[in-house]
């Protein structure tokens, strides 16, 4: 449990660093876990998509950054919804519909909204990732100590008392 407990602490202060995400009661530790894990899978199915079509997983999100911009996404906020696609040339260039080239940019726009650091090629999508895997493994880390400390255990709780520990 100590071991468990030091990781937790050891993530805490990577997780605030790399997360945009404040997380200041439950709800925003739930949705900072869920983030995390939308974006993990939104790289694995970057991988996937970019190996079946034989292109760099960079240079396919290099274009889902273009149709942002295209769109009127400013560097940290996306304020135009996706109405505005224009990008279906370059869908079809990856062989892919409108609807899922909307689904990827959209996800693209989630994955840079959530991170602080930038993310435009595979240096930076990797780089991403594995700060993505460090919050995983915290927030992995925090369900596994609060489920040792029994059922009326409450996560945000245990994390209130642990960043009291940092202090």
């Amino acid at each position: 449990m100590e071991a468990l407990q030091a990781l937790v602490l050891a993530r805490r202060g990577e997780v605030d660093c790399l997360l945009r995400i404040e997380m200041a009661n439950a709800a925003d530790v739930d949705k900072a876990r869920d983030r995390v894990q939308e974006a993990l899978a939104f790289d694995d199915e970057l991988c996937e998509l970019a190996a079946s079509r034989g292109v760099i997983k960079g240079k396919l999100f290099q274009a889902l950054l273009e149709e942002l911009r295209a769109t009127g996404a400013s560097h940290a906020q996306l304020d135009n919804s996706c109405k505005k696609f224009g990008g279906f040339g370059v869908a079809k260039e990856f062989k892919l519909n409108l609807a899922e080239w909307a689904s990827l940019t959209m996800k693209a726009d989630a994955l840079r909204n959530l991170v602080r650091i930038k993310v435009a090629d595979d240096n930076d999508l990797q780089t991403a990732r594995s700060g993505l895997v460090l919050c995983y493994e915290f927030f992995l880390g925090l369900g596994q100590l609060t489920e040792l400390r029994g059922p009326q255990a409450d996560e945000y709780e245990l994390l209130r008392e642990l960043d009291g520990m940092t202090c």
